[in-house]
């Protein structure tokens, strides 16, 4: 009988380890972190076919300490998750930080942002005045860019640019939706 419950518990934790290991890479990301100097190279490092998460529990980012822009090549599934009472990505009135999403491989992909407050982007320069916190580049229309349970307030330039372009009529589903997103 100890035999037949030992192998029960062996069963479990195997299969356990098992949807841990499949269900995708998770980085947790602290404000101060080397992060987003990083992310590049993260990014297109990784390997693995399943979804790359990454995830910001603090209450606020100083994105004032990052560079100008952010290149985030998508090449898998990728989630940026903040807290679940929300995080703040202050630009503190600056338009450091700016990310840039940039999908050229032909394969259905999703970029998901979720509990997450954009707040103070902004730029005194009329020439930079184009720069938007989210610039979406995909070559396809297989690009698909989610925002769950964000808020974007207190920004005076352009939030979002795409530059998606539409080769095929097959896609139904939009290529970047909201839900529950607030705009102040």
């Amino acid at each position: 009988m100890i035999n037949l419950i030992n192998r029960f518990f062996y069963i479990i934790l195997v299969f356990s380890f098992y949807v841990i290991v499949t269900y995708g890479k998770e980085y947790i990301i602290r404000n101060g972190d080397d992060f987003f100097y990083s992310i590049n190279g993260i990014i297109t490092n990784y390997e693995g076919n399943e979804e790359l998460i990454f995830r910001f529990p603090d209450h606020q980012y100083d994105m004032l300490n990052q560079i100008y822009s952010i290149s985030i090549p998508v090449n898998t599934n990728i989630s940026f998750i903040g807290n679940e009472n929300m995080t703040i990505f202050d630009f503190g009135f600056d338009k450091k930080g700016a990310l840039d999403i940039n999908k050229s491989i032909d394969k259905e992909l999703y970029v998901k942002f979720e509990n997450i407050i954009i707040q103070n982007f902004y730029s005194l320069n009329q020439y930079q005045s184009k720069i938007s916190v989210f610039h979406v580049i995909s070559q396809l229309n297989n690009l698909f860019v989610t925002y769950n349970n964000c808020i974007f307030r207190n920004n005076s330039n352009d939030i979002f640019t795409l530059d998606i372009n539409c080769s095929k009529n097959n896609i139904i589903e939009p290529n970047v939706t909201f839900n529950n997103c607030k705009f102040l």
